[in-house]
């Protein structure tokens, strides 16, 4: 299903807020209408994902300013800024 141009920007700023260095360099959406492939939206996440998870590698279980979630090798932040890009998206 495409991904509206809104929809894939609301998400790059939601991981560029995060930290994303790799969403901040994406361009910004704008198909004049056209929509992007679902495909650019999953690739998104799946390359932010992978950044938070090498950006928390070695972060204490019990950091007070922010805790590992050990299940997904990030941080609680970095974890909801993913759940939040991919609501956006459409995604799961």
């Amino acid at each position: 299903m495409p991904i509206k141009d809104k929809a894939y920007n609301d998400a790059k700023a939601i991981l560029t807020k995060a930290g994303s260095k790799s969403a901040a360099k994406t361009h910004t959406s704008h198909t004049g209408g056209q929509d992007r492939p679902d495909g650019h939206g999953q690739d998104l996440v799946d390359e932010c994902t992978k950044e938070f998870q090498k950006m928390d590698k070695g972060t204490p279980v019990g950091t007070a300013a922010d805790q590992l979630n050990k299940k997904v090798n990030m941080t609680n932040a970095h974890f909801d800024a993913i759940q939040a890009a991919k609501k956006k998206l459409g995604l799961r």
